[in-house]
C-alpha cells in the first residue's frame, strides 16, 4: 500500500468558519492493472472530497487523496478467461479487490484527516462493483 497523494486544502476563512461545514461531496476514480504472468494486480484509488454548507453552497475545504494497493493473487488462474485472443479477468475478483483496497483507504483517509480542523473524514460506503464501473462518480455525505 502507497500513498501517492494526500492533499487537504484548509482556506484561512475556513480557520473561524470550520462548523460552517454541514457536508461534503466526493467523487472517486480508480486504475486496474494485471500482470498475469507474476500474478499481480494494481489498484490505483483516487477520491475527492469538497466541503459544502448547509446551502450546499462549496466552501474553502477540498483535498484529494490517491492511494495505491499491490495485490499477491495465487490463484488468479481461476479468474482468468481467454475471450476473441484477449485475457479477460472474472469480474468478482475485482470486486473483491477494490472492496479491500477501498476500505483501506477509507482508513488512511480517516487517519490523515484527523488532526485537521476536519476533525476527520468518514468517506461514504459504495458498493465496490460501482467503483469498477462509474468513474467520477459523486456522492455526498453529511458532516
Amino acid at each position: 500500500i502507497s500513498v501517492f497523494k494526500s492533499i487537504v486544502d484548509i482556506g484561512t476563512d475556513m480557520i473561524d468558519n470550520i462548523e460552517d461545514v454541514d457536508s461534503y461531496s466526493f467523487s472517486y476514480a480508480q486504475d486496474t492493472g494485471f500482470n498475469f504472468e507474476e500474478k499481480i494486480c494494481r489498484m490505483r484509488m483516487i477520491v475527492s472530497f469538497q466541503a459544502k454548507d448547509k446551502t450546499e453552497k462549496e466552501l474553502d475545504a477540498h483535498g484529494e487523496f490517491g492511494v495505491e494497493t499491490i495485490f499477491n493473487v495465487e490463484n488468479m488462474d481461476d479468474f482468468v478467461s481467454i475471450v476473441n485472443e484477449e485475457k479477460q479477468v472474472d469480474g468478482m475478483l475485482g470486486t473483491w479487490l477494490s472492496a479491500i483496497a477501498y476500505s483501506t483507504m477509507r482508513g488512511i483517509i480517516l487517519q490523515e484527516t484527523q488532526n485537521t480542523l476536519l476533525k476527520g473524514i468518514i468517506i461514504p460506503v459504495v458498493d465496490p462493483k460501482r467503483l469498477l464501473t462509474e468513474e467520477n462518480e459523486s456522492s455526498k455525505q453529511q458532516a
